[in-house]
């Protein structure tokens, strides 16, 4: 996440996030065969550079992660469900998250370090994992099942 993404106290200090890994599980309940909702705890690692510069391990600022537990609402639909050749697995699936952060791996959930552009020690809270720092996620995606409705 970079430049146009970037919001608030990372955008005003020119930083630039990394997501190398989000992992998790979740539980939930199907209340139709096409949507369910769930409970998910996850770890989000996240790397810290300045914006524009290589995101190699000689320009890291911070590394640390997030934990989560947040709800997401899940709908898969399958458009050609009906039909007896190969379109009959194409799946679509779109979901909506709510992700707090519950904990971090920093103290008090914030970090120190020297900013080279403003030439000032400064402090950032950690992020949120979501749409411009917000905690909510959206996403689309089109998949294939196989073996059958």
């Amino acid at each position: 996440m970079s430049g146009g993404t970037i919001t608030g106290e990372a955008k005003t200090q020119k930083l630039a996030y990394h997501l190398p890994y989000s992992t998790g599980f979740g539980i939930g309940y199907r209340f139709t065969s096409f949507f369910d909702v769930r409970i998910e705890p996850k770890i989000h690692s996240w790397e810290v550079y300045y914006d524009g510069e290589t995101q190699n391990p000689a320009n890291l600022i911070k590394s640390y992660k997030t934990y989560t537990v947040g709800l997401g609402a899940y709908y898969r639909y399958m458009p050609f469900k009906k039909q007896d050749n190969w379109l009959q697995g194409i799946t679509t699936s779109s979901s909506l998250r709510w992700w707090p952060n519950v904990a971090s791996s920093l103290t008090n959930d914030t970090f120190s370090y020297h900013n080279k552009f403003s030439n000032n020690d400064e402090v950032l809270k950690v992020s949120n994992i979501g749409i411009s720092g917000t905690q909510f996620l959206v996403n689309v995606s089109i998949g294939y099942i196989f073996g059958g409705k």
